[in-house]
């Protein structure tokens, strides 16, 4: 037996989900009885709920027709397993069947690659995240020098709306989010936050574009902050505090993550 035979029995449903048949899998994994197969269904069931997880998202019974002889076709309860459910049944297997030792290689060195794809797509979209506050602070440093800022009013200007967003001082966040004062807070801020930063870069660009009113440090160093504290309103409001949050993995560091995953240097895990 190879490791090939778990291919050949998976389905996709019409979402476009992998998923197997119980019923196919017990025989996969030499369980001629049912019984003794849901037996282990349900020890990995209540495995499953010890790590909350969605038990009907993981286990989903369903009604399989079968031909019974003279009774013609029956229906019986089947389960549609995730992949991740796969993996639970073969740890709570029968050791002493050949097969059990298979299915447990074979599911958990899927799951873990099926883990490493989903952190990778998160890294991407922190990673795009990131870049398009960089573009934001690009654009509104652009409006601010075209309204004769210089470099250290439009420093000025950005420094302020840190402590207004987060309601609490640069230094504190810093010590929260353990970096140094040269790093930029942005490269540690959860996504969520580097979201709405940007939001506040673009809604103050287009304001000061705008309005003539808004040509001196002052004033747009109190837009700035209005702006910041209508985010930060919005997210506290969805009780999402900035504050709050744990720091997340550093963006500086994403790229070169992500091209060691895209250039297939996590060794067997992408084959």
């Amino acid at each position: 037996m190879t490791q090939s035979i778990f291919e050949s029995i998976k389905h996709t449903n019409k979402d476009r989900w992998e998923y197997w048949s119980a019923r196919e899998l017990a025989l996969v994994l030499w369980y001629k009885q049912w019984r003794n197969f849901e037996n282990v269904i349900w020890k990995a069931i209540d495995s499953c709920k010890t790590a909350w997880n969605r038990i009907s998202y993981h286990f989903a019974e369903v009604s399989k027709p079968i031909m019974s002889g003279k009774w013609g076709t029956q229906f019986v309860v089947d389960y549609e397993l995730s992949r991740y459910a796969c993996s639970i049944i073969a740890q709570n297997g029968d050791p002493k069947k050949e097969p059990i030792a298979l299915a447990q290689m074979y599911f958990a060195s899927q799951t873990r690659k099926q883990e490493l794809f989903q952190e990778y797509l998160a890294d991407k979209q922190r990673l795009g995240e990131r870049i398009k506050y960089s573009e934001t602070d690009k654009e509104l440093s652009g409006t601010l020098y075209n309204k004769w800022l210089k470099s250290p009013q439009i420093a000025t200007v950005k420094a302020k709306w840190q402590k207004v967003f987060y309601n609490a001082s640069p230094e504190v966040i810093r010590k929260k989010y353990g970096i140094s004062e040269k790093k930029p807070i942005v490269d540690r801020a959860p996504d969520i936050l580097i979201t709405a930063q940007s939001l506040a870069n673009q809604m103050t660009a287009m304001n000061v574009d705008k309005n003539a009113n808004l040509s001196t440090e002052n004033t747009i160093t109190r837009e700035h902050m209005i702006n910041n504290q209508s985010v930060r309103k919005t997210l506290i409001e969805r009780w999402i505090i900035p504050e709050s949050l744990s720091p997340a993995p550093d963006t500086k560091k994403l790229p070169k993550k992500i091209q060691q995953y895209e250039d297939g240097l996590w060794g067997g895990l992408l084959e």
